[in-house]
């Protein structure tokens, strides 16, 4: 019979006719693989930055930037302050905190919602540091100055006093570490003992 002669052949025609349709229905409805999906766009949160509120603990400290610039370790030092400059900052922005405390002048810094650190920063020396002394030439170079501070930041320290004990009346020995700053002094008392004893060379 003629089916039983050709049935092979309908039965192939039928099931590539039956995979070209399913591939035409893939092809139909898969995505365009070059079609991004169509982003969601939300609408910011009004007021969503850091705002300061009662609860925010507020941290007012100073730090000195000689002391900074030569990574003396001295850390930071509590800055007080009345109530009413805290409360002059409740409910602002940091940006807008940043208008009463300039960069040039305070560093702002936030951890949390909770916590912001204010910083002055001062010129010189911290309280401690200042304690500390080293010996150099004045200005004009021809007097013993006494320095502020130890004897790495030079003369960034700042003058305390200039002495009358002439630098070229001195030893060599002398003379070379006072102009490189090399004496220093941790005691007011031991300066003064060292400075007696140089005071041989006035004449």
């Amino acid at each position: 019979m003629p089916w039983n002669k050709y049935k092979y052949i309908y039965m192939g025609l039928l099931i590539v006719f039956l995979a070209s349709g399913a591939l035409s229905f893939y092809l139909a409805y898969k995505p365009d693989p070059q079609e991004k999906p169509e982003m969601q766009i939300t609408k910011p949160m009004e007021n969503s930055g850091f705002k300061i509120t009662e609860d925010t603990q507020i941290e007012y400290s100073q730090d000195y930037r000689v002391c900074r610039k030569y990574n003396l370790n001295c850390g930071l030092f509590p800055l007080v302050v009345d109530d009413g400059e805290r409360d002059q900052i409740v409910n602002l922005t940091v940006e807008e905190i940043k208008t009463i405390y300039p960069e040039e002048h305070w560093l702002i810094e936030t951890k949390n919602q909770n916590n912001l650190l204010i910083i002055k920063k001062n010129q010189g020396l911290c309280p401690n540091h200042k304690k500390v002394w080293h010996l150099g030439e004045n200005r004009n170079k021809d007097y013993i100055a006494i320095y502020y501070g130890p004897k790495i930041v030079g003369v960034d320290g700042g003058i305390a006093r200039v002495t009358e004990i002439p630098i070229k009346n001195l030893p060599t020995g002398y003379q070379e570490k006072i102009r490189n700053h090399a004496i220093e002094f941790y005691q007011e008392d031991e300066m003064i003992a060292t400075l007696d004893s140089l005071s041989e060379f006035l004449n």
